[in-house]
């Protein structure tokens, strides 16, 4: 084997590695860009479940079966929320439902998002990579004052939320860069027992 065969077989080695290279980082690639595909319809799904939980089993208890002369909403603040409610329509009296976020855990790198129902946890926690916003608005859909929401006058005219809050999954990590893995929520809820309370 002369010189120039001598090249052509380290040229073909140098290119057969440059392929095999390739094709590992391909191959990578594609396994990272799957795991966070999973792991942002995992995210998705859990998201979904945050909110109709929220929504269904705890937010549309807001007034249910309290009495008209009774301040439904306890409590209206942008990181908490908390309310009157029967369970169930044949309960004596109504329930305290509270929904809150507290402090930001380093541990778990989020702001933890819990659902008390006569101060036991019932649901959470729930951890956030950004705190969670409550917004109340009255029978016109104009936006209430958190300053004005102490006062229970001005909270017996709330007949709506709106809660802006993220979830959030860990990425695989690639090259040293990371894709934060999140998903924005932003729902509304309507009071239908205080307004029915109102006719």
């Amino acid at each position: 084997m002369g010189t120039t065969g001598m090249l052509e077989a380290i040229g073909a080695l140098i290119i057969g590695g440059i392929f095999m290279v390739m094709m590992f980082n391909a191959y990578h690639n594609v396994n990272v860009a799957a795991s966070n595909i999973t792991q942002q319809i995992s995210i998705n799904a859990i998201t979904e479940s945050v909110c109709s939980m929220l929504d269904s089993l705890y937010l549309s208890k807001v007034g249910a079966g309290v009495d008209s002369s009774t301040v439904a909403i306890t409590k209206a603040w942008i990181r908490d929320f908390k309310f009157l409610g029967k369970i169930n329509p044949t309960d004596p009296t109504p329930s305290e439902f509270y929904i809150d976020q507290g402090s930001y855990d380093s541990d778990q790198g989020g702001y933890p998002l819990r659902v008390k129902i006569d101060g036991t946890t019932v649901a959470g926690p729930f951890y956030m990579p950004t705190q969670i916003v409550f917004r109340y608005f009255d029978v016109q859909e104009n936006e209430k004052n958190w300053a004005e929401l102490l006062f229970s006058s001005q909270r017996d005219l709330v007949r709506s939320v709106r809660i802006d809050f993220e979830l959030f999954a860990d990425p695989v990590e690639f090259e040293g860069q990371k894709a934060e893995i999140k998903q924005r929520i932003i729902f509304w809820k309507y009071f239908k027992n205080l307004y029915l309370r109102e006719s």
